[in-house]
This record gives C-alpha cells, structure tokens and sequence, in this order.
C-alpha cells in the first residue's frame, strides 16, 4: 500500500506541473516588468537602429526597382541607356544585400534554415546581376528575384519575433513583426501588376500581411496562439518561396 500511495503522490506531482505549464502557455502576454524592461532597453535600441537603416536601404532598393520595371527589355536600347540600367540594377541589388547582412548579424539570429534562405535570395540577387553584364536579363527575372528575397527577409523577420516572444522581449517581437509586414508589402505591391496571372500567389501576400498586421494589433493574445498563429504565417510564407522557386 505504501508502494502506490507514493506512485499516487508522484502522479499527482507530474498533474501540477503540467497543469501549471499549460497555464502559463495560456497566460496573455503581460507587459515587461521594469526590472525586465531595463535589461532588454539596450537590445531594442540596437534592433530599432539596425530597422531604421533597413528601412532606407528598403527604400532606396525600391526606388531603383520601380524605375528598372519602367524599361522595355525587348527592345534595343543605346549604350547610354544600358550603363544606366545596369547602374540602377546593381544600386538596388547593393541595397537589399545590405537588409541581408543586417539580419544574418543578429544576435539573437533563429537558426541555420533561415540564414540559408537569405543566402539563397543573395545567390537570386547575383544570379540577375550576371545576367544584366551579360545583357540578357528580363524584367520578369527582376521581378522574381526580388518578390523572392522580401518574403525571405519577412520569414526571417518572424522567426526573429517567434525567438523575441520565447525571450519575453515582446517590444522587439512586434518590432520584428512591423518589419516582416512592410517586407510582405511590399511584395505584394510588386505583385500587383502581375495579379491576373497569379491570383493565388498575391492572395496569400496580401492574408499573410493582414495576419501580421492582426498579430501587431493584439493587446493581449496567449503565447500559445501567438506561437500558433506566427507557425501558421511561417509556414504561408514558405509556400510562397517554394512559388517563387518553381518560377525561377
């Protein structure tokens, strides 16, 4: 008797502890505490200069890509032209390597996979700066390489939230997430002109920002369903990704 009142009691531990993990899993996200909030300033002061610098090197990549989208490559065009061409290309690809390097160099960087997405988007962004010193590029291929590496920047930006959430640092987890929606963004706005031939494709561009956006806009959400729900947009944008592979 004494052998199951013991085996009894150690059950009754392991109830305790599970109930007390699946009340925590279901807790709303709480507010830092001061004490917590100071240890983390530092680190969301750094994260918040590297997303500002992102921002402008966005920018400017943006700006470039939308005049190269203007250009008819079917067409011949003068040396003059061409050396304009290839400077504006090779600004914008300089430009969104740059938003790379600056991710890759978290410190709290996720894991090995989606550093190896990022570097696949370089090796995409490359591949394109060969093809315009070879005069062969198409503004098709531009387009792809470019809708690929915003969605590669935005996985990458949320598993970065995803490893904030885990670290109780949810200012820099909703920073994380602002950043992966203006990546999403746009994408989907360079998506647009094309939305007739790929409906689905820009649909789900467009259900991932506002899941991202739904997500920024809690005030109280469960760590578990924001695990769930930052899985769930994770996964939409490796579908897009593996899109964008069979196109490429």
């Amino acid at each position: 008797m004494k052998k199951y009142g013991t085996i009894g009691i150690l059950v009754l531990i392991v109830i305790a502890i599970l109930l007390y993990i699946s009340q925590e899993k279901d807790s709303p996200i709480k507010p830092l505490t001061d004490k917590q909030s100071n240890a983390h300033v530092y680190t969301l002061k750094v994260y918040q200069d590297r997303f500002a610098r992102n921002n402008y090197h966005l920018e400017k990549a943006l700006e470039s890509i939308n005049k190269l989208k203007e250009w008819d490559y079917t067409v011949s065009i003068t040396e003059e032209a061409s050396t304009t061409l290839k400077i504006l290309h090779h600004r914008s690809i300089v430009h969104l390597e740059e938003i790379i390097k600056s991710v890759k160099s978290y410190e709290e960087y996720p894991n090995l996979s989606e550093r190896k997405i990022l570097e696949e988007a370089i090796e995409r962004l490359e591949k394109i700066d060969n093809e315009i010193l070879g005069d062969s590029l198409s503004s098709e291929d531009v387009y792809e390489a470019f809708d690929f590496t915003l969605n590669a920047l935005a996985k990458a930006e949320v598993k970065l939230s995803e490893s904030a959430l885990k670290s109780n640092q949810n200012e820099l987890a909703k920073l994380s997430l602002k950043q992966a929606q203006i990546h999403v963004k746009n994408a989907f706005l360079l998506d647009y002109s094309n939305r007739s031939n790929r409906t689905k494709h820009f649909d789900l561009e467009v259900e991932v920002f506002n899941e991202i956006d739904s997500l920024i806009k809690s005030d109280s959400i469960s760590v578990r369903e924001m695990d769930k729900r930052l899985s769930k947009i994770s996964n939409e944008l490796d579908i897009l990704m593996q899109d964008m592979k069979k196109r490429i």
